[in-house]
């Protein structure tokens, strides 16, 4: 199972099609105003820039380091 553990320490599980979102600044004006990232619209170039999958990030992380996490 794979964890993410945020920068206040608090662990969240079952993070199956997670991903890591580049926001623009009109997407974190977004996340912002509303206090929560439901109101981003993620398939919107306008407020992000880029969507990288939890899974992807392992399997980079894979290729460099020579390991199977």
């Amino acid at each position: 199972m794979t964890y993410v553990v945020l920068d206040d320490l608090s662990t969240f599980g079952g993070v199956d099609g997670a991903v890591v979102a580049v926001l623009t600044e009109a997407g974190l004006a977004e996340v912002e105003a509303c206090s929560d990232f439901k109101a981003v619209d993620i398939c919107s170039k306008e407020h992000v820039e880029a969507l990288v999958t939890l899974d992807e990030l392992l399997d980079a992380y894979n290729q460099v380091h020579g390991t199977d996490l």
